[in-house]
């Protein structure tokens, strides 16, 4: 009989608020509020936060009993049965594959051996369990204008409407003689403004090298983690073809470094010819959003005695090994050499 302990751990998580594996790690549940997205128009009910704590491994019997009460088992058979299993995802996830726990998430490990879970969207809270989200729209009020009746005229005897006029202030100097410097200074100052931002225009042309008219005094960079090949480099593609291994990561790619044809004007002579029998392999080991995390990689590539490699592909940066062989032994050597620093 198959037993299928991934469902118990779904079943227990309704009742309890962490379900232990023992000697692996357990799924700890929390409380998570109704959520407002404003800007779909969706109420979201209120639900549980999963996570994955490998800290947690003492066992509490709870998985146990509820092996035994739901396949008819004793405890030892209960026993050797989530053991199996416990060592099943184990291996599963030193080969770098992913484990998928039904209604739970998913598990894998990323390149620096860390566990990482991935929620599926099942809802635990039993007190909301079953409501669904709800599309709202805002509600346009609409404000309704009272009319005001006008308040009849009173009459004012001319006598108090003669006292009552304000008394004619004399202009004040100080304004009328700030008035008038501003009117005659205002073209120098003009004039001024002008003359500093076409100084700082020159200067900062001149300091930039923008102003030289021959393209030949152009500089080009040449710390470059990638430089395309020479122009003899790609009459025969046959002499250096590329070979690409893959490693398995959580976002495993391999992109072939395929040869860019140089202009006949302008030709790119940094990289330095492969010897003949040489050719080139690339081993992408990870794909990131955030650059800090990429350079980190690349410098540990380095240190590692290993040339880098990244690009862009759809917003993230990959990183990679980049090494030459001239066998396959070689290239199996240094294959694994990889897999095991990273």
């Amino acid at each position: 009989m198959q037993l299928d302990i991934a469902s118990c751990i779904s079943d227990l998580l309704y009742e309890y608020e962490s379900v232990i594996i023992p000697g692996f790690g357990a799924f700890v549940s929390s409380n998570k509020p109704a959520v407002i997205d404003h800007v779909q128009g969706k109420l979201s009910p209120p639900s549980k936060k999963l996570s994955f704590n490998k800290n947690i491994l003492v066992n509490d019997g709870i998985l146990l009993h509820h092996v035994q009460e739901k396949y008819g088992l004793n405890q030892e058979e209960a026993q050797g049965a989530i053991d199996a299993f416990t060592e099943q995802i184990r291996t599963q996830l030193d080969n770098r594959e992913m484990v998928d726990f039904p209604k739970v998430g998913r598990l894998y490990k990323d390149f620096e051996n860390s566990y990482k879970f991935l929620q599926a969207s099942t809802n635990f809270n039993t007190a909301s369990y079953g409501l669904p989200e709800i599309q709202f729209f805002p509600v346009i009020k609409r404000e309704e204008r009272t009319s005001v009746s006008p308040k009849p005229a009173i009459d004012i005897p001319k006598a108090a409407t003669a006292k009552a006029a304000p008394r004619k202030q004399k202009p004040d100097k100080k304004a009328q003689n700030m008035g008038a410097w501003l009117q005659t200074s205002m073209p120098w100052v003009i004039l001024l403004s002008i003359v500093i931002i076409a100084l700082s225009i020159y200067f900062i042309q001149k300091d930039f090298g923008l102003t030289t008219l021959d393209p030949n005094d152009r500089t080009i960079p040449v710390n470059r983690i990638n430089t395309r090949p020479a122009a003899d480099e790609v009459e025969d593609p046959e002499e250096d073809e590329i070979d690409y291994a893959e490693d398995a990561v959580p976002t495993p790619s391999v992109t072939p470094a395929q040869p860019e044809t140089a202009p006949e004007e302008e030709m790119d002579t940094e990289e330095p010819t492969l010897p003949p029998n040489t050719k080139e392999a690339i081993v992408i080991i990870g794909a990131f959003g955030d650059e800090k995390n990429a350079e980190k990689l690349i410098q540990d590539i380095y240190k590692a005695g290993y040339d880098a490699y990244s690009d862009k592909n759809k917003g993230n940066t990959r990183v990679g090994v980049q090494f030459a062989y001239t066998s396959d032994k070689q290239f199996n050597e240094r294959l694994a050499d990889v897999r095991k620093r990273f």
